[in-house]
């Protein structure tokens, strides 16, 4: 019995150990998890942040960019400026040219620079012409077939006009010599 109640004790003992190790792992692991999810959400408020601030901070560069760009532009106009009115001098020489030629050179000028544009309003204009001719002529030949329908109703009216008169003047001179030939006998005549 003394060696049965030993082993109980020993059994008991282990197992109680065995809960000990087993609640102390769980512990661990649990310690570790919240540490880990602690450190991922600091971490997470940390990509926050620094997304945050990476977006103001590209809004903000955007923004200088823009402005750059257009000052670029501004200036890059203000010289295109300077250097077509040289190109008109050197081309034209308007310093030799009267005042009123310098206009119209200024004007041919112009007018080179916008060529691809009244291309494009004259192809324009071309296409619109197009359309409405067609259209036009698809309006008058209805209008034409109809015409020509009614026409044809009143020639056809006018002839049976013709016939009724026909037969009634060969009736009157039924005794008589007939004046009315046939096709044939009037080509033959």
């Amino acid at each position: 019995m003394a060696k049965k109640e030993g082993m109980r004790r020993w059994w008991r003992r282990e197992r109680e150990e065995e809960e000990r190790k087993q609640k102390r792992r769980r512990e661990k692991e649990e310690e570790e998890k919240g540490a880990a999810g602690r450190r991922e959400e600091e971490e997470g408020k940390k990509r926050r942040r620094e997304k945050e601030e990476e977006e103001e901070g590209a809004a903000g560069r955007r923004e200088e960019e823009g402005k750059k760009r257009r000052r670029r532009i501004r200036r890059g106009k203000r010289e295109g400026r300077r250097g077509r009115s040289l190109q008109q001098v050197l081309l034209h020489l308007c310093l030799l040219h009267e005042e009123t030629e310098e206009v119209q050179c200024v004007g041919e000028e112009k007018g080179r620079r916008g060529g691809k544009e009244k291309k494009k309003k004259k192809k324009k204009k071309k296409k619109k012409k197009k359309k409405k001719k067609r259209h036009e002529k698809g309006v008058a030949a209805a209008v034409v077939a109809v015409v020509a329908a009614a026409a044809g109703k009143e020639e056809e009216e006018r002839r049976s006009g013709r016939k009724k008169k026909r037969k009634e003047r060969k009736k009157r001179e039924r005794g008589q010599r007939s004046v009315f030939h046939t096709r044939k006998q009037r080509r033959l005549r």
